[in-house]
């Protein structure tokens, strides 16, 4: 005979069983959700003309922090013919660089690094109004805009943002690092001391796109001008 504190045992083992499952597929939806955000800003972005999408579903799978380096990890290398150089994002926000490959993964230096340096525009609406390089700050998850020169009618201020400048010819031009929270003129030199803070928190993102400038196509030659004999 099964006594009931036996079945009432066994209902109990089934339940935590499918909470558990039911937890997991929850996962897996908000995972399938996220990637799909990803592709859809990407692709997005991709079609103006500015960036190539290397990979769609690049995953963050650990994360070095402390105050001298901020790197991730993702789950993606050489094999998906990702390089040094080519920009992580998450939707048109940039994240940092792959610094290193293997070939199923890559060493990603986030913006917020110290060492990081990706040259940088200064945006007030759609004009650009100064330039310089983005580099990790001092304090932890901040950046800051270096070798902005003042001149006169300069005016840098909380809410302007910056965006990629894509001079190296790999980086895209045009993503987003961050928004400025902080600018002040520097009272023992002519240039600008620039805060950003960035427009995603870079340790909380899990799903991410590879990304390099698009390359441009060849310009056609002209055809030989034809000269007629008189």
């Amino acid at each position: 005979m099964i006594s009931e504190s036996s079945v009432d045992g066994k209902i109990d083992t089934e339940l935590l069983k499918l909470n558990e499952r039911a937890l997991l597929l929850q996962k897996e939806v908000a995972d399938l959700q996220a990637r799909l955000l990803a592709i859809q800003q990407a692709k997005g972005f991709e079609d103006s003309g500015q960036m190539e999408v290397l990979v769609y579903d690049a995953r963050v799978v650990s994360r070095t922090r402390g105050q001298r380096e901020q790197y991730v990890e993702i789950n993606r290398g050489a094999l998906d013919k990702v390089t040094r150089g080519m920009a992580v994002c998450a939707g048109k926000s940039i994240l940092g660089l792959v610094t290193g490959e293997d070939r199923h993964k890559s060493l990603v230096r986030l913006i917020s690094d110290p060492q990081s340096r990706i040259a940088a525009h200064v945006y007030d609406g759609k004009s650009r109004i100064a330039g310089g390089v983005l580099s990790g700050a001092s304090r932890s998850g901040l950046c800051e805009v270096l070798y902005v020169e003042d001149r006169p009618g300069l005016v840098i201020k909380a809410g302007q943002y910056a965006v990629t400048a894509g001079t190296d010819g790999i980086v895209p031009e045009g993503l987003i690092m961050g928004v400025i929270t902080n600018a002040e003129r520097s009272k023992t030199s002519d240039s600008w001391h620039i805060v950003v803070e960035p427009l995603r928190p870079v340790h909380a993102v899990t799903e991410v796109i590879v990304c390099r400038r698009a390359s441009r196509p060849p310009k056609k030659a002209a055809p030989p001008v034809e000269i007629k004999k008189p």
